[in-house]
């Protein structure tokens, strides 16, 4: 009996220590796991911090201390340096990183964020891309009505560093989007337009030409369009896309096609592509319509209010052609059929010179 009783014991003993031995590792093992959670949380906040404030100096830092591709935290400073519209949302925004959602597996960490900021499409449209009335109506905007988009940080891991692998696509996902629809974000325009109490407004009679633009965010002086020989030519994607391609490489390879209807005010485009340099200067859009009527009208739409600062125009009567010039920025607008071109452009030379290469090639002139 005794001897039973002493196996029992020495069994269940046994049994404790097997228990605690167990216990002590599964509470390694749950540290260690929280250890690299932690590790992964911090990284990405780091980030974050760099890509949604748009603060230059913690952009850089990006490339030195994550490993960043370098191409792709030149991007996100030209951004952060340029883009005033793009700035005004980001400075609402705001980031929740999802710290259930961490994967680590073989030297490679993930990790998603939700970006919350407001929704500045219909705001940017709705004051005509001026940015001191975008700001107000941004500040404006109650975050109830906020839209939000979630990325997905990958990085690298290798002895507690995190190299991060994919701030491109961070990019892509956050921010291509705004600039496909603000545009204007990469040109200097800073103010709305002059009332008829501001003093440096241009004088009516004045030759447009012989007026002094504001100063480009490029600093080269300023350059006018020139009044060019254009013709009525058969719009299409294709189109467009030869003439972004005469310009240069870089923006010739920056076609794209959307494939999709558009608002754009009082009128809807089917289709409509878009491309831009390489300087985000100049940014060309061509529009599809469902007939040449609401191509004109649209034409005639982006005319109004700018008659004295016109250098030339052209119409006829299935397709028309104008270019104006703003301070310091250009407008040409092309329309044929059902089909319309809009071009933006810094009023640089080498702006202009990109902008008539683009015109003349489509014009096959």
């Amino acid at each position: 009996m005794k001897s039973n009783l002493k196996k029992i014991a020495c069994l269940a003993v046994s049994f404790a220590l097997i228990i605690s031995a167990v216990g002590c590792k599964d509470k390694k093992e749950d540290d260690d796991s929280k250890d690299e959670s932690s590790g992964c949380v911090e990284a990405a906040e780091t980030v974050l911090e760099a890509v949604c404030t748009l603060n230059s100096k913690k952009i850089k830092k990006l490339e030195k201390d994550f490993g960043a591709d370098g191409d792709a935290v030149e991007e996100l400073t030209k951004i952060a340096d340029e883009h005033d519209f793009v700035k005004a949302v980001m400075d609402k925004a705001s980031y929740e990183i999802d710290e259930e959602s961490v994967k680590e597996k073989k030297k490679k960490a993930t990790i998603e964020a939700t970006i919350t900021f407001p929704d500045y499409e219909d705001i940017y449209y709705e004051v005509d891309a001026w940015l001191e009335s975008f700001i107000e109506e941004i500040d404006a905007q109650k975050e109830k009505q906020y839209q939000s988009t979630t990325v997905t940080l990958e990085f690298e891991v290798e002895d507690d560093e995190y190299t991060l692998t994919n701030l491109d696509a961070i990019i892509d996902d956050l921010y291509d989007p705004m600039i496909d629809v603000m545009p204007w974000a990469a040109l200097d325009i800073t103010t709305d337009p002059p009332t008829s109490d501001d003093p440096t407004e241009p004088d009516p009679t004045d030759d447009p030409t012989d007026s002094s633009p504001a100063p480009t965010s490029s600093e080269e002086a300023t350059a006018t369009i020139s009044d060019l020989s254009v013709k009525k030519v058969e719009l299409s994607p294709d189109a467009f896309k030869a003439a972004l391609e005469a310009v240069d490489d870089a923006t010739g390879s920056s076609f794209f096609d959307f494939n999709s209807e558009t608002d754009l005010g009082d009128f809807k485009a089917k289709n409509y592509c878009m491309g831009y340099s390489e300087d985000f200067e100049n940014f060309y859009y061509y529009y599809e319509f469902n007939s040449v009527d609401d191509a004109k009208g649209y034409f005639d739409q982006g005319l109004l209010g700018v008659d004295e600062y016109v250098i030339s125009k052209v119409e006829e009567s299935d397709w028309g052609y104008a270019a104006y010039q703003y301070y310091s920025f250009t407008v040409v607008l092309y329309y044929s059929d059902a089909g319309l071109i809009y071009v933006g452009s810094a009023s640089t030379e080498s702006s202009i010179k990109e902008a008539e290469t683009f015109i003349t090639a489509l014009c096959g002139a």
